[in-house]
């Protein structure tokens, strides 16, 4: 088995201290860009807007991007995200999802919501894309609206919360430590939840870090931590769900070599996010059974095969990039045997 990888460099000084998200940090708890053919948007902390940009992207007469507010100054978006093969272009939209930030001195929004929350943000105008390319005009954002916005106010503040959207956009996964939920806003039943004890095997804490979709599972990674006496204090761990009902299908857990540097390591501070210890996961999406995820902590990108119609998860094999930490922090396909992987170099002062 073959692959192709396109290495991409980038050069990082980071100074080691207390983690103190703040609204600038664009990789602080989860995507804040999402893109298909169609729509491109980013969610900007900072300023509380969402940046849009309608295809075709190479087009340069007029602009074909605009900026919407947040829908509530009290809302700090986690993620957003948009399914891979969702490619209408009439009514186009995008999934977010975050939590009312407890710095308001309420712990509510300005309509007395509180807790995590998703929604999706659909572009209601009349008037086509290809139709402001016909006449010429710059495109508009004021008519996006959001739908279907759903409060989950029965857990406090989830430190590791994923979302990841069905590949033609018809629906939507949260992974957080202490429960799950699959968001359909196209149907009555919006919103499934279901509380981590559920899905998380044999009482553990499972701390998510990234996760991907496919049309009928999700691959999540994470940590799973061990017991405040164990020297080791979290394994990485990667987990194979069906979509339908959150339920796990096949685990893998990582094992260093021994002596190896990656032997040494303790994960001694995974309970509390920290761009220290972020993961990448990529289906392929011309073959599903194809998955990458990154591990850039252990400088090791592992390639997975999907068996057994989708119920079994087995390392095919894995690719390091030497006593250094960053190999994997991005990753994503680029055919059905090649990827570009993105390697950070990091200076710790």
């Amino acid at each position: 088995m073959y692959l192709l990888f396109l290495a991409i460099l980038l050069r990082i000084s980071k100074v080691i201290g207390s983690f103190s998200p703040d609204t600038s940090d664009f990789d602080a708890y989860g995507l804040k860009i999402a893109a298909n053919d169609v729509l491109f948007v980013q969610a900007y902390g900072d300023g509380k807007t969402f940046l849009v940009q309608f295809a075709p992207y190479n087009y340069t007469f007029d602009s074909l991007q605009c900026s919407i507010d947040y829908d509530d100054t009290a809302h700090y978006v986690y993620s957003v995200g948009i399914g891979q093969k969702q490619t209408t272009t009439l009514n186009p939209y995008f999934y977010f999802t975050g939590e009312v930030v407890s710095s308001v001195s309420s712990g509510k929004d300005t309509s007395g919501n509180n807790g995590t929350f998703i929604g999706i943000w659909i572009n209601k105008d009349s008037t086509t894309v290809e139709q402001y390319l016909s006449r010429r005009q710059s495109i508009s954002c004021n008519y996006f609206a959001v739908n279907h916005l759903e409060f989950i106010s029965s857990y406090g503040h989830q430190e590791f919360f994923v979302m990841t959207v069905e590949p033609y956009g018809q629906y939507a996964i949260g992974l957080a430590t202490e429960f799950g939920f699959i968001y359909r806003p196209f149907l009555n039943n919006t919103m499934t939840t279901k509380a981590g004890t559920d899905i998380w095997p044999n009482n553990s804490t499972f701390n998510p870090c990234a996760a991907d979709i496919s049309e009928t599972f999700t691959i999540v990674a994470g940590f799973v931590e061990n017991s405040a006496r164990s020297r080791v204090r979290a394994t990485p761990t990667v987990y194979l769900i069906w979509n339908t009902n959150l339920t796990i299908l096949s685990t893998w857990s990582y094992s260093a070599t021994n002596n190896s540097w990656q032997s040494r390591l303790a994960y001694s501070s995974v309970n509390t996010w920290s761009s220290q210890y972020t993961m990448s996961v990529k289906i392929n999406s011309n073959d599903p059974t194809r998955v990458l995820i990154g591990m850039p902590f252990l400088n090791t990108v592992f390639l997975f095969i999907v068996g057994n119609n989708g119920a079994s998860l087995t390392l095919a094999s894995s690719f390091e990039n030497g006593q250094s930490v960053g190999y994997g922090k991005s990753i994503t396909w680029l055919t059905s045997s090649q990827a570009a992987i993105l390697v950070t170099t990091y200076i710790f002062i």
